[in-house]
């Protein structure tokens, strides 16, 4: 099965048109319908705007694309900072210096982690260095002094 078969399945699986995913993800209804028949390149971006809105799983998406890889780890990777970054995020203002201090040093673990896990994959999500992910995950405050 080809990617673009693949979304389209689950969009209606969940019994979705795609005037609705298109609507969800920012786009004309014609714009997402090229994707669903293989008119246009599936992206990174593409993805992780579609797939919870689908609910299809990153290893439903099967492709020869030489990307595919790439994209679904860092489509992991961005669930990681997300899911990492909001629970902090939603306790910021209940927690105690030292609790602020541990958040900050998982959060940059976990990029450590992630850097590492990566080996040398482009990120065309992420930018490369730490201060951009805690700027793009909204967690400043636990770097600040």
């Amino acid at each position: 099965m080809e990617s673009y078969e693949a979304i389209r399945k689950y969009r209606i699986l969940n019994g979705l048109t795609q005037k609705d995913v298109a609507e969800k993800i920012g786009m004309t209804h014609s714009g997402y319908a090229k994707y669903e028949r293989g008119e246009r390149k599936i992206t990174l971006d593409f993805l992780i705007k579609v797939l919870p809105i689908i609910n299809m799983p990153t290893n439903a998406y099967s492709t020869s694309d030489d990307d595919y890889y790439d994209m679904s780890l860092n489509y992991d990777y961005y669930e990681r900072y997300t899911t990492l970054s909001k629970m902090i995020i939603s306790k910021k203002d209940s927690m105690t210096k030292e609790e602020l201090e541990n958040a900050a040093q998982l959060f940059r673990a976990t990029y450590y982690q992630t850097e590492d896990e990566k080996k040398k994959i482009i990120s065309v999500l992420h930018p490369s260095d730490f201060d951009s992910i805690v700027k793009a995950y909204n967690v400043e405050f636990l770097y600040k002094k």
